[in-house]
This record gives structure tokens, sequence and C-alpha cells, in this order.
């Protein structure tokens, strides 16, 4: 009940600042894309801020603590090289001055079932999948803290969430990005160092990059660290490097920068990703500390090995964590939402729908997509789903969709003209077989006679096969088309 009166106070505190800010609305543009009035030089920032969701806090410390120094490297590699090829390719896109959604560019270059494609699985991801992330890493975060009632915690955070996207749009974003970016500030240089030092120095984070070794049994062997590799490793790479090129928040806001800035974008982004990556490595050190196994840290589940770090070595700090936590998953919960219902509004009733349809009543369908949007979110994570899971499971889906992206924008139309029926097939393929491998790993008895490899092979097979057909699909147009020359590569 404390947790719910906390979250509403916030909320009525948000309300009250949001309504002052943005009472005069603006219109449509100032909802989706903040007038197109952010400077450059601030949106790699801004963009790393976006891609930073309340679960990273989580899986960093997570992976560093069950995984050692080889958890922290898949993370790094598939949530930094989503990033990174996220900021490659916005400069690629043509004429985002008059954007408001990447499956809008997808639609232009490719083919309007594909942009449907696009529409669907960007609402999907993140109307459903991002906004349960959040809540997931908010319940476990204050049931930690707190002794927090989940149903409670996950009914007050939406609450907190949606009331300032709902008065600010893109433009709430800004100023919980803020925050928010403030805080993950504080992490990088004053709460991991000082845990850090309490240890005892950087000796200590070197002696837990084993990762968590339980008592009387030997130190990861390289089967073991095989069977990470395949069963959580490569598929969480996978499912993250996907998402940063569909991820419609962070093109979001790249359709927000003012073109009068020229978009040299190079170093605002450099710095973005650097800033993204110094956070990860900030957080990651507490799961070290608390694999150490010198320190005697206990931690009751994985989940929470970085917050059990930092609360065993410097509790007076600990509630400074707690809170940056909070604002990440309070930010991140925004950005979804507005994310996933500016392409609800625009991409399908405004452009399918309803294309007459008004401003004020695209915005009015908006709002109401938000509303639906959080209140599935919420049922989903009171089922209480695995974070790791989730996020693998939906790399099967937006795993189709990354060489296609990367394609629309690298290779000619002429050369490789719709991509429709390669990402469908992959799709369903991907599902059968992870699903396939899923269930029986979980049910062995009704699965003794798979075909060909195990259970587990099914789900590491599901989870590249997006990759794998696409880039097949993709490669087999290419072969066919490749005399085609026209460069550079734009749409046709």
């Amino acid at each position: 009940m404390i947790t719910a009166l906390y979250f509403v106070g916030v909320s009525v505190f948000t309300l009250a600042l949001f309504y002052v800010l943005f009472r005069r609305s603006g219109g449509l543009d100032a909802q989706l894309v903040a007038n197109r009035r952010i400077p450059s030089q601030y949106v790699g920032i801004w963009m790393a801020i976006a891609f930073t969701w309340g679960a990273t806090f989580f899986y960093a410390g997570q992976l560093a603590y069950t995984a050692g120094w080889l958890g922290l490297t898949f993370y790094l590699l598939g949530n930094g090289g989503g990033l990174a090829l996220a900021f490659y390719l916005a400069p690629k896109i043509p004429v985002p001055e008059e954007k408001y959604s990447i499956s809008e560019a997808m639609k232009e270059r490719f083919s309007n079932k594909t942009g449907w494609v696009y529409s669907i699985g960007i609402v999907g991801i993140q109307g459903g999948y991002a906004l349960t992330l959040q809540f997931l890493a908010a319940a476990a975060l204050l049931s930690f803290t707190m002794q927090a009632d989940k149903t409670y915690t996950v009914l007050a955070a939406a609450a907190a969430m949606i009331v300032p996207v709902i008065i600010g749009g893109i433009r709430s974003s800004v100023v919980l990005d803020l925050i928010k970016g403030s805080m993950m500030i504080v992490l990088i240089a004053v709460l991991a160092p000082l845990a850090i030092w309490k240890a005892g120095g950087f000796q200590a984070v070197l002696e837990g990059l084993g990762g968590y070794v339980a008592p009387g049994l030997a130190s990861s062997a390289s089967t073991s660290a095989w069977v990470f590799a395949i069963t959580i490793g490569i598929p969480l790479v996978v499912s993250l490097i996907s998402a940063g090129v569909i991820d419609q928040s962070l093109f979001q806001r790249y359709f927000s920068v003012n073109e009068r800035g020229g978009r040299r974008l190079g170093w605002p982004l450099v710095a973005g990703l650097a800033f993204f990556v110094f956070n990860i490595l900030a957080a990651a050190s507490l799961g070290f500390l608390a694999a150490n196994p010198s320190l005697g840290i206990h931690v009751e589940t994985a989940r929470i090995a970085g917050f059990a770090a930092i609360d065993a070595l410097v509790p007076t700090a600990a509630v400074f964590f707690t809170i940056t936590v909070i604002a990440a998953f309070v930010a991140s919960g925004d950005t979804a939402l507005n994310a996933s219902s500016s392409v609800w509004a625009m991409d399908v009733y405004k452009k399918w729908w309803r294309i007459d349809a008004t401003e004020r009543q695209v915005m009015l369908v908006q709002r109401l997509a938000m509303i639906v949007f959080i209140l599935i979110a919420a049922a989903i994570a009171l089922t209480g789903v695995d974070m790791l899971t989730l996020t693998i499971a939906v790399g099967v889906f937006r795993s189709a969709l990354f060489i296609p992206t990367v394609v629309a924008f690298v290779v000619d139309k002429k050369i490789i003209p719709d991509v429709f029926v390669g990402i469908l097939f992959a799709m369903i393929v991907s599902l059968v077989l992870y699903g396939t491998g899923k269930y029986c790993g979980s049910a062995a008895d009704a699965c003794q006679s798979l075909p060909l490899f195990s259970a587990k092979w099914y789900e590491f097979s599901g989870a590249l096969s997006g990759w794998i057909i696409t880039g097949v699909y993709c490669l087999r147009i290419w072969l066919k088309n490749r005399t085609v020359i026209a460069y550079p590569p734009q749409y046709s």
C-alpha cells in the first residue's frame, strides 16, 4: 500500500509539472516529434538514454553474477551492437524530417505489406514486451528493497508511466530522460566507484569476473560455457541487436532533430554509444562484486545481484541506486508507450482506418491506445514471466526484421525490391522451432523422439532462424539482380 501511495504521489507531482510545461498541446507534431526542435548535438545521448531500459540494470548485474565476463560480453555485444547499428542506419533514412516512424520508412522502401508487418511488430514489441519488462523490473526491485506487493507495484507503476506521456507525448520523455540520464551519470561516476572502493578496490571486481560459483563446485568449465552460449548468450545477442534497428523509440528521437542543424551527427552518436557502454559496465561491476566469494554478499535471486552488492557494501547509497532504476523504468515505460501508440495512431488508424481523421482524433486515438497497451502489459507482468526468457522469446520475432531493415538503407530498391515473403516465412519457422524446443525442454516426457537434435538445439535454431532465412532470402534476390547498379543506395 505504501508503494502504491508513493507512485500515486509521484504521478500527482508529475501531472502538475507536465500540465505547467505542456498545457498548450501544440498539436500532433508536438506530441510525436517535439515539433522537430531537438538540437542535433543532444540526439546521440538522448537515444542512448532511451535504449537504457530499467531492465538493463538487472540484466547487466545478473549476467555478470551468473556467467561472469562471458555473460557481460554477450550482453554488451548485443545491446551495444544494437544501438550502434541504429546510429549507423538513422542518418541513411531519406527525408527524416518528414517521418514519424521506422515502419513508415519501411513502407516507403519496400511495400504496404512489409510496412504493415513492421507496424504490427513495433506495436506488439514496444506496447507489450517493452512495457511488460519495465513492470517486471519494478516489481523485482521494490519487492527486494521494500517487500512491496507485486500487484500494487505493477498497477501503481502503470499510473506513474502513463500520466506524463498522455499530457506531453515525446516532450515528456525529454524531461524524464533528463532525470534518468542524470541518475545514470550518478551510477557511473559515484555509486559504482564507491562500491568498488568499499569492496577493496578494482581487484575485488577482478576476483568476481568468473561469476558466482556455489561452494563445493568446480569453476565453470568449457562445457558449461558452451551451454550458456547456445541457450542464453547467442540468442540474447540476436534479440538485442535486432532490437536496436527496429526500436521506434530510437528513430522517433532521431526524427525529432532540428534539421537546421544539418544532421551532422557523427560525434553526438559516438558520445551516446560511449555513455551507454559505461553505464552497462558500471552496473555489471556490481554483479562482479556480488560474485566475489571473499566479500560474502548474500544474493537471494540472481536478477537482483547488483542491488544486493550495493546494499551490502554501501547501504547508505542503496536508496540512490533504487531511485536510478525507478527513474529508468518510469522513463522507459513512458518511451515505450509513446512509441507504440504513435505507430498505432499514425500508421494504422490515420493511414489505413480513417484517412480523413482530424489531428484531434488522431491524438485521442493515440491516448486511448496507451491505456489499452498499458493494461495488457500489466496483465502479462502479473503472470510472473521471467525477464530473460521474455527477451529471448521476443527476439524470435524481431530477428526476422533485422536483416531487412539493414538492407533497406544500404541496398538499392532496384536490387531488393521487397522482403515481405522472407519476413513472414522466417517468423513462422522461427516460432515453430523455438516453441518446439521450449515446450520439449520443459516437458521432456512428451518429446522423447524429437527428430535431428535435442530441445536445446531447437531453441537455438529458432532464435537464429530469423537472421538465417531472411539473410538467404535477400542474398538470393541480390544475386539475381546484382547486375543492377544504382548508387547511392536510396529509394528509387
